[in-house]
């Protein structure tokens, strides 16, 4: 049975195809079975797409498990946008679609060097493999496009991410969470999301984000770690939310409204005009609930603040009071998620001689570390790209060996990339492993103290609970944990430690 060709069932000519177009998707057909073609144009732009379904002998030279997206601009000068109507492909398609290879040929005929500039500057971009419309009027396209692949395969390191995933190429293990704040948001809930540094909170609040963008359901985005707005007082915060909502809304929609919000918040009307403009939002633009994501909460929050009027003074209960009764009085107008290391947030009833507005208004839900299932997906599918082959046993000594924490387990499949030949695939055996676990531990020494180190400055008694347990002073860690409860969920929902017949056990590091 022939693999490659135009399946019967594909009509170029149907599907908008243009001449030249047909023939670039034809000289792909040599090497792919195309299964599906359509012309589209998406916001004010023309593209054309194919599936391409990979034979035997290119699933098992580079790993393939889907079929790949083919995408072709004609306009002579790329432009990024083309990456967002990738990733409305990639999501409508996302059970048919390899979601972090696209092979894209473009009209610029210096598009091999842009996507090599870009892949540099942002290691998170997918594989994308670049052709000009030019490489198909020269001789050999078939055999360019071989070479092509194999030059943009295997030399990227793909699991090297410091920061956190802002698309889905990469996102593995939190599907279920991400629909879970979905649907508290759809149902008008608050919610909150707590967790070890490096974990992937943001990431999944990126991940909910574009959820919402997709579906044509308005969030916004709010880093409270940004000095631009913690360093703002509580009524000034309003206002940036504000701005930042419309500009959010505007980027996703293709025709900008005239929208005059008030300007000049006080801190007498601050709370009015806060209303007033998220109704000008709300009933301008589909009238979907709106969402306000808040991460790194802890830089807003009493007590902990590197900023003195949210630390010391009043500007959290201002700000929260006024958030809190806008909510409570506009049903379906919007609701919000916070995010952080610590519920204290919202786990502490007075502050100073005031309640705290929202003190257990959200369930605290803590972020947890991946399993054997999550672990396995993650380093199998994204080693498969870079030509590493794990033993199996290595995917349990990940597990184990670090917990299930995804940021480290990517540093050191990073750092396996790096030792291992150049000529791939290549097999990782359990043997290497084993004998540089220690290396491996040493190697990751600075992103441990990064992670715990946030205890040790925020939240003093949790880290000395973890510090008696690891040393084994038994005694002082159940006299300590036994003046509340609270801490010791803080520590379980962290999975640093777990309960195993009565007793605390430390099960991370």
């Amino acid at each position: 049975m022939r693999e490659t060709g135009i399946h019967p069932n594909v009509s170029l000519d149907k599907a908008g195809i243009r001449h030249t177009e047909k023939n670039i998707i034809k000289h792909f057909s040599n090497l792919f079975s195309i299964s599906f073609a359509k012309s589209h144009n998406f916001k004010g732009a023309w593209y054309n797409f194919a599936f391409l379904k990979p034979t035997k002998e290119l699933r098992e030279k580079y790993r393939f498990q889907n079929e790949m997206l083919l995408i072709t601009t004609s306009y002579e000068n790329f432009d990024t946008r083309t990456f967002d109507y990738v990733d409305k492909l990639m999501f409508e398609y996302q059970n048919r679609l390899d979601k972090l290879c696209v092979i894209l040929v473009s009209g610029d005929k210096k598009i091999k060097t842009k996507i090599t500039s870009l892949a540099q500057q942002n290691p998170e971009t997918r594989i994308i493999i670049p052709f000009s419309y030019i490489d198909f009027f020269k001789s050999e396209p078939e055999k360019l496009i071989n070479q092509r692949l194999k030059e943009f395969f295997y030399g990227r390191d793909l699991f090297a991410f410091e920061s956190p995933l802002q698309n889905d190429a990469y996102f593995y293990g939190r599907t279920e969470t991400v629909q879970f704040f979905y649907d508290k948001y759809k149902s008008g809930e608050n919610s909150g999301l707590f967790g070890l540094r490096k974990i992937g909170k943001t990431s999944v609040l990126y991940a909910l984000k574009r959820y919402l963008t997709l579906r044509g359901e308005n969030a916004v985005f709010i880093d409270c770690q940004e000095p631009a707005f913690h360093k703002r007082r509580w009524f000034e915060c309003l206002e940036f939310i504000i701005n930042q909502l419309l500009i959010e809304v505007n980027n996703s929609f293709p025709k900008k409204q005239n929208i005059k919000l008030n300007s000049n918040y006080t801190e007498k009307d601050a709370s009015i005009f806060f209303e007033e403009d998220l109704k000008k939002i709300y009933n301008t633009y589909n009238k979907n609930r709106l969402l306000l994501i808040f991460d790194e909460i802890e830089n807003i929050t009493f007590d902990i603040s590197p900023t003195e009027h949210w630390n010391k003074e009043s500007d959290f209960i201002l700000f929260w009071q006024s958030i809190r009764a806008i909510y409570q009085k506009n049903q379906g107008l919007f609701s919000f998620i916070i995010a952080g290391v610590n519920p204290k947030t919202i786990e502490t009833g007075l502050i100073g001689s005031f309640d705290n507005p929202i003190y257990r208004m959200i369930t605290p839900n803590y972020l947890k570390l991946f399993n054997h299932t999550n672990v396995n997906d993650m380093v199998k599918n994204i080693g498969n790209y870079m030509g590493l082959d794990f033993d199996e046993e290595i995917i349990t000594f990940l597990t184990d060996d670090f917990g299930g924490h995804p940021f480290l387990i990517r540093q050191v499949c990073s750092k396996i990339h790096q030792e291992t030949s150049s000529k791939r695939p290549t097999r990782v055996s359990k043997f290497y492993y084993k004998e540089r676990i220690e290396d491996f531990n040493k190697h990751l020494a600075d992103y441990v103290e990064l992670i715990v180190d946030v205890l040790k400055n925020w939240y003093p008694i949790e880290f000395q609970l973890l510090e008696h347990l690891v040393l084994g002073n038994v005694e002082e860690f159940e006299k300590i944990s036994s003046l509340s409860d609270k801490t010791i969920n803080h520590l379980i929902g962290y999975n640093l430690i777990e309960k195993s017949d009565n007793k605390d056990n430390f099960c991370i590091f």
